[in-house]
């Protein structure tokens, strides 16, 4: 009796629909499938297979355990299936007592950016499907001061994305310098390229990071990465372009006295806290529905405050249950389904062990390898630039 095999041009629709990790397992079935699953097409084909699905990635984010610090990651679909598929990440490229001093800063097609806060100028990106990683070479901080001024008021904003015109991933950096509260603020920017493994300086930035969003990290969206600056404004670096650009703001937060930015499946959105109502406290959720038309913005949620214990930082992640809930993540709380018919119902996530959580992104699984240049390893030497 013969054993059935699969015909030839099925075998990679097959794989291609498998996790990166048995898909690392299966390299070691002959050569040809090591051939294939190393080939850029597989790679592609793969990466296209496990996004299909929003709802169906992991949210990856930053845990505080009883032992330290720790990447975790579980499918958001449903608080139950939260619950049952919360895991630690093993082999990230930090300690667990470093990964309390860092941040994760961007996530794309698999890669997780990762900074190194006791060393700003550190970035990390790390595949951990693979369980692949490489930290960036070193590029100096330019400056318009001297001295110890160098270091004063400086603050470090990173963003990560894509860049589907040149297939390249790239990483941008603001660096802001400001004296004084009331001296006049200036941002070096400098772009990383994956493909090339180098970094190269872009014009000042015309825009003040706004210190009061407390999301430093730049959101990802429309192949841009978005910034609150300054005068209540919302500024874009392009990745295609790398030109920079106002997005249109909504009219409704004129009389908002917090508001910060977010994605929600692929959409630019804000949440703002509501004071103004005579029935209480509101966290409201708006979304740009048609990228860069005013018009478009659209008030999709509103929740009383007291649903989040406090006002601060919210996360939102997405739809589940076929866009019946929404998921949110609120900073060192925990995770929220709330339904969309009915706001005021909703459930919690239990977490157990963990004392808190920190920043996540929805990120899917994926072979795309974090080495910078072509072919270049992890542990190369730091250049200075």
């Amino acid at each position: 009796m013969s054993i059935p095999s699969l015909p030839d041009d099925l075998i990679p629709e097959f794989l291609a629909r498998l996790s990166p990790t048995p898909l690392m397992r299966f390299r070691c079935v002959s050569k040809s499938w090591r051939a294939l699953i190393d080939s850029p097409e597989f790679k592609r084909m793969q990466l296209r297979h496990s996004t299909l699905h929003y709802n169906a990635s992991d949210y990856v984010f930053r845990g505080h355990h009883a032992s330290g610090y720790r990447i975790c990651a579980a499918r958001w679909d449903s608080a139950a299936n939260f619950q049952n598929t919360l895991r630690t990440i093993k082999g990230s490229p930090l300690s667990e007592i470093a990964l309390g001093n860092s941040r994760l800063v961007g996530a794309c097609n698999g890669l997780i950016c990762m900074e190194d806060k006791a060393t700003p100028t550190r970035v990390i990106l790390w595949n951990p499907w693979i369980r692949k990683s490489f930290e960036l070479p070193y590029s100096r901080v330019q400056s318009k001061l001297s001295g110890y001024l160098r270091t004063l008021n400086r603050s470090f904003h990173y963003g990560f994305g894509y860049d589907d015109s040149t297939d390249d991933y790239k990483l941008v950096r603001l660096v802001q310098h400001q004296v004084s509260l009331h001296a006049p603020a200036w941002c070096e920017v400098k772009v990383y390229s994956l493909k090339s493994n180098s970094w190269r300086r872009l014009p000042e930035f015309p825009y003040a990071v706004s210190q009061g969003s407390q999301r430093s990290s730049g959101v990802l969206c429309n192949h841009a990465l978005h910034w609150i600056v300054q005068g209540d404004s919302i500024a874009a670096v392009d990745l295609k372009s790398e030109e920079y650009r106002l997005v249109p703001m909504p009219e409704i937060l004129s009389d908002k006295c917090w508001w910060d930015l977010g994605l929600l499946e692929g959409c630019l959105c804000i949440l703002s806290t509501e004071y103004s109502d005579p029935n209480g406290t509101f966290v409201l959720l708006w979304v740009m529905k048609d990228y860069g038309r005013k018009d478009s913005w659209t008030k999709t949620l509103r929740v009383p405050v007291r649903k989040f214990y406090s006002t601060g930082y919210i996360d939102p992640i997405g739809y589940s249950e076929a866009n019946k809930q929404l998921v949110l993540h609120k900073k060192n709380q925990g995770f929220m389904w709330f339904y969309t018919e009915n706001p005021r119902r909703g459930e919690t996530a239990r977490i157990p062990n963990l004392y808190s959580t920190m920043e996540g992104y929805v990120c899917a699984g994926s072979l795309v390898q974090p080495f910078g240049g072509y072919g270049i390893k992890k542990g190369i030497k730091r250049t200075r630039k």
